[in-house]
């Protein structure tokens, strides 16, 4: 059964997810059965701290699954941060491709998968990925600002392909799509959750969805807040599992 806490900002939506966690874990929920995922890591990790202060005898240690998707694949693949592409990866394809990269990277601090480069190519190329899109289709919905070369965004995009294969490096995205694949192999070991929490859903991009989609099927209940219907440009009801 799924259920939704809808409500504009200050109403007590994640205190109600809150109050739910330890409901379950008072009626004997072991807390690695336990999920809850938030788009920011200050959001998870705010819920934890409120979780903690209800149970003064448990520690973080105790509560693993207090995370955002990201974090908790990154977790789960045994990753390292050199795995995963940096600024300077984008800077040295920039000079291949004849772009001038003056910043290209990933939130670190908050382990959400915003990206934020001053190339529009690599913005777009990172939206389309975000949207389970070609990167022409992206370029064709005529959303980005600057102009953009048709034949070349599909140059750059090709060398962050070839880049990332030589040397074995992933993005975000690629993260959370690489989570989703290996969920299906015969020896997955993926926590099985008998409840799982969605804080911040209104913020989720659709890769992100499909994830919660995938951890959903081996999961009993779910339940997330959110504020607004429209979302990422998108309705709620067009890419929510329910």
């Amino acid at each position: 059964m799924n259920y939704k806490v809808i409500g504009p900002p200050g109403t007590g939506k994640t205190q109600t997810l809150l109050d739910k966690v330890i409901e379950y874990k008072n009626e004997g929920t072991p807390l690695d059965r336990i999920g809850y995922f938030a788009f920011t890591r200050k959001a998870a990790h705010e819920a934890r701290d409120r979780f903690l202060e209800a149970f003064p005898n448990l520690s973080k240690k105790d509560i693993k699954h207090f995370r955002t998707l990201h974090s908790f694949a990154f977790r789960y693949l045994g990753l390292k941060e050199e795995n995963v592409m940096q600024e300077e990866h984008y800077k040295i394809i920039g000079e291949k491709c004849g772009l001038r990269i003056k910043y290209a990277a990933y939130e670190k601090n908050d382990f959400n998968g915003i990206f934020t480069s001053n190339s529009e190519y690599l913005n777009l190329i990172n939206l389309a990925q975000v949207r389970n899109i070609s990167v022409l289709d992206q370029l064709d919905r005529n959303e980005h600002l600057g102009k953009i070369e048709r034949d070349k965004i599909e140059i750059v995009s090709k060398h962050i392909d070839d880049y990332k294969s030589s040397y074995e490096l992933i993005d975000y995205n690629d993260m959370i799509e690489k989570f989703i694949n290996e969920i299906y192999l015969p020896d997955a070991k993926v926590p099985q959750f008998e409840v799982i929490f969605i804080d911040e859903a209104q913020d989720l991009s659709l890769i992100q969805w499909k994830m919660i989609q995938m951890l959903s099927w081996i999961s009993l209940k779910w339940f997330m807040r959110r504020n607004y219907y429209l979302i990422n440009g998108y309705l709620f009801s067009q890419y929510l599992y329910i």
